[in-house]
């Protein structure tokens, strides 16, 4: 499924899904907040899973210059988590940026569109867009 981490934790908190995985935000909000959902189990994943790319036409080169920019954003989502850590990590803040609400599916759209510049993605989204979008100036952010 497609389905962004908030939205499986609901179907199961209604009863609608026994088990479903997510990335790691969604379940410390679940915590949080008294949702009822049990964390079952965790994986530890090595390597880059969820990257921030960058559209075409941004001139996005590294993690500064997404000052100003349009940053595909999904509250309550490790995507989320990953652009704040980022902006964080280049002495940023969400407020230095335009954070556009789209839902998880429509993050590589968006980037091929334009709609925003930077968006962080998993796979095999990642391995689609970069791929559909080679030579036209598009990027992973270390």
């Amino acid at each position: 499924s497609r389905r962004s981490g908030p939205l499986r934790l609901e179907a199961i908190r209604s009863g609608n899904a026994q088990l479903g995985r997510v990335g790691d935000v969604p379940p410390i909000l679940a915590q949080y907040s008294d949702a009822g959902v049990p964390i079952v189990g965790a994986v530890k994943y090595d390597g880059n899973g969820l990257v921030l790319a960058t559209s075409p036409g941004s001139g996005i080169k590294s993690l500064k210059d997404l000052a100003g920019k349009k940053i595909a954003i999904n509250e309550g989502t490790a995507q989320q988590a990953v652009v704040l850590r980022n902006l964080k990590s280049a002495g940023l803040s969400i407020k230095d940026v335009q954070p556009i609400n789209l839902g998880l599916a429509e993050f590589a759209d968006g980037l091929r569109a334009e709609q925003v510049n930077a968006a962080v993605l998993k796979q095999p989204d990642r391995v689609r867009y970069l791929a559909s979008t080679q030579g036209e100036g598009s990027i992973e952010i270390p």
